[in-house]
């Protein structure tokens, strides 16, 4: 299985971190932004709302409270509140939730 599927063709991955609930919930930070998978890297999509198009060097999970936090090349971090939501996504659903994080 390519765990590449619908990442940007160029660019750098710089990390990649497993949430410690749901094993099959992955976040990749690359060249242009943060990406997830709900499907163990079979597909991915990205997480944009709000976030401008950036490099995203490191990603860290904060566990008590499930926040997604991303630092950046350049321009800070930022920090998802509760990403808990997207724990529950199926593969074939990930389109229709994703526009309103």
């Amino acid at each position: 299985m390519s765990i590449s599927s619908n990442l940007p063709i160029r660019g750098s991955v710089y990390s990649i971190e497993e949430d410690h609930v749901n094993s099959n919930l992955i976040f990749c930070g690359t060249e242009f932004g943060v990406f997830f998978s709900p499907d163990s890297g079979g597909n991915w999509k990205e997480l944009a709302n709000g976030l401008p198009t950036i490099a995203v060097r490191d990603i860290a999970i904060q566990r008590r409270e499930n926040d997604l936090v991303l630092g950046t090349f350049g321009r800070g971090f930022y920090v998802l509140d509760d990403y808990s939501v997207l724990r529950s996504i199926e593969n074939s659903d990930k389109e229709s939730c994703c526009t309103n994080i």
